[in-house]
């Protein structure tokens, strides 16, 4: 199910301090938006999930620092979804400056109603977050069990294959 997204990030001057390196605080932000476009390469958005009343909230955020990402460097992050559970998804992330590991981190979110009660993910849901990768061989050839198509829908299968 590990489904990996890579996108580039260029620190901007107000992420860093004095010195040009960049602020401890900043580097959340950037997994959240690693999450975010790992959903989304998935064909799907947070705001899809919220509109069906799934939320999801940060509960472990683990953050290690290598060595110092500096001002208007070029950066890739690498999002990871490790698992997907009833109630939790799990997240790695890998920040590298060229082939050099700068800042490795972890997060597991929650699924919770709007009342902020843990609440379990639909299974559709389950589905969908980690779907698009899971379907597809390394030849392109299109996977999925009778169970997973009856726990999506035929109708959202449809429209996450256009």
């Amino acid at each position: 199910m590990t489904k990996i997204h890579k996108m580039e990030i260029r620190p901007r001057y107000c992420e860093c301090d004095p010195m040009s390196v960049v602020h401890h605080t900043v580097y959340p932000i950037w997994f959240e938006m690693g999450r975010t476009e790992l959903l989304r390469a998935g064909g799907s958005t947070y705001a899809d999930l919220e509109t069906r009343g799934i939320l999801l909230a940060v509960t472990r955020l683990d953050v290690r620092y290598r060595k110092p990402a500096k001002y208007d460097e070029l950066l890739v992050l690498e999002t990871t979804l490790r698992d997907v559970g009833h109630v939790k998804i799990e997240h790695s992330y890998r920040l590298c400056r060229g082939d050099e590991e700068l800042v490795i981190g972890e997060t597991t979110l929650a699924c919770i109603d709007r009342d902020g009660r843990v609440q379990p993910l639909p299974a559709n849901a389950r589905v969908v977050i980690h779907a698009k990768a899971s379907w597809y061989t390394k030849s392109g050839t299109l996977t999925m069990s009778a169970k997973e198509i009856r726990q999506v829908g035929v109708g959202e299968l449809l429209a996450r294959l256009e």
